[in-house]
């Protein structure tokens, strides 16, 4: 009984699961924190002075991989996914019919804004008023 308690002491650290109505996901959720500690703690018992948060964040950048490569670590999202590509392309404001959408410039500044334009080549909600032209200075 002692190993499971620990387990389940050290599993309850650093959860992953969230609220859901969903039973199966909460099960999933609950399995993918007691595998992390199963192996951390096989781990450990080869010798291996990791904490459970280091072995986490090891684990996290492994799986995700190739997923993560070429985007900048500083910012949480690239500015544009068309700046690579020659500015062939016109960057427009749209409108979203019955949505709204947070504004990723306002966001930024701290500012928890909605609205219902975005720039469909960028895939961002943006206000028409001043974020829809710093938010394209920056390409």
């Amino acid at each position: 009984m002692k190993g499971v308690d620990v387990g389940d002491q050290m599993a309850s650290y650093y959860p992953t699961t969230r609220r859901s109505k969903v039973w199966y996901r909460k099960v999933f959720f609950f399995l993918y924190d007691t595998a992390i500690v199963n192996a951390w703690a096989v781990r450990r018992a080869l010798g291996s002075e990791e904490s459970l948060k280091a072995f986490r964040f090891g684990l996290a950048s492994e799986l995700l991989g190739q997923f993560r490569e070429g985007t900048d670590s500083t910012s949480r999202a690239a500015p544009c996914p068309s700046t690579a590509a020659p500015r062939t392309r016109t960057h427009n404001v749209s409108q979203i019919p019955g949505k709204t959408r947070r504004c990723k410039v306002c966001s930024r500044h701290g500012r928890r804004k909605s609205t219902r334009s975005y720039c469909a080549e960028c895939n961002v909600g943006l206000c028409i008023y001043g974020c829809f032209e710093e938010w394209h200075a920056t390409l």
